[in-house]
């Protein structure tokens, strides 16, 4: 999965920072919020996700404080998530989190063959794109944590596409 720029610009507008590697095989993005958290080092925080009984091929967890700033986002792999380094920590510094998730099978944004932006395919029901509705919550403690979301529905319907 692929970040476009369409996403990538608004991650940015986001977010303060972006830092990416690779750890034990799997790909690992954290985006971190300059001036959000401490000026101590972070915790480790890691997942399983799953959606309809199977682990989510790819897609992104999003933690959101507080204040409603994103302060993390890890990209999914084959179900597995792992929050571990930032550009200003090595990791998610403790407190209570809104969590969201989302998983494209096309972004928004995207080039389509033949000319077009899509508005994009989702793998997911809306409600866990949405950090008010997913009901996704986190209490990472200093020693960090393991936090396992299950989603269950039909996703979203794809959008229509007009005919040139």
């Amino acid at each position: 999965m692929g970040l476009n720029m369409r996403s990538y610009l608004a991650s940015c507008r986001r977010l303060a920072g972006l830092r990416s590697h690779i750890a034990g095989g799997s790909l690992v993005v954290l985006l971190f919020a300059g001036g959000c958290g401490d000026d101590g080092d972070g915790v480790p925080v890691s997942g399983t996700v799953m959606f309809n009984g199977e682990p989510l091929s790819d897609g992104n967890v999003t933690f959101v404080n507080d204040a409603n700033v994103p302060v993390a986002m890890g990209f999914i792999k084959s179900g597995h998530y792992a929050l571990e380094q930032s550009v200003s920590h090595s990791g998610i510094p403790p407190g209570k989190y809104r969590v969201y998730i989302d998983s494209w099978i096309e972004e928004p944004g995207q080039q389509l063959p033949g000319g077009g932006i899509s508005e994009g395919i989702t793998r997911l029901p809306g409600k866990y794109r949405s950090v008010d509705k997913s009901g996704f919550t986190a209490e990472v403690t200093e020693s960090g944590g393991v936090f396992d979301f299950s989603m269950e529905g039909e996703p979203d319907a794809p959008p229509r596409r007009k005919r040139k």
